[in-house]
């Protein structure tokens, strides 16, 4: 598996946050339409879930291409600064 050469990894709720998870490599899974809290968060203890907790979240149990609300304020206003400071966290650790 690619991911298993990967020093860490940054992907959305999707089958390569969970093959990172069973891998145990440091990681930053971000929820956008889905939330951490329904059940999908990776099993890692190495594992960071980046969610904004707003109040349409989640709109979505597996995800989806359209926003209900026509804003996809779940992922556009999640900065990249955010995520870059959650990854050095995880491979520091």
């Amino acid at each position: 598996s690619v991911i298993n050469t990967l020093d860490a990894v940054v992907s959305n709720d999707s089958g390569p946050m969970h093959i990172a998870a069973a891998l145990q490599k440091p990681q930053v899974a971000i929820f956008g339409a889905t939330h951490p809290a329904l059940g999908f968060a990776p099993m890692n203890k190495k594992a960071i879930s980046l969610s904004l907790n707003l109040e349409c979240q989640p709109c979505s149990l597996h995800g989806d291409s359209f926003c209900p609300k026509a804003h996809f304020r779940c992922l556009n206003s999640l900065l990249p600064e955010t995520v870059s400071e959650a990854l050095q966290q995880v491979i520091q650790n």
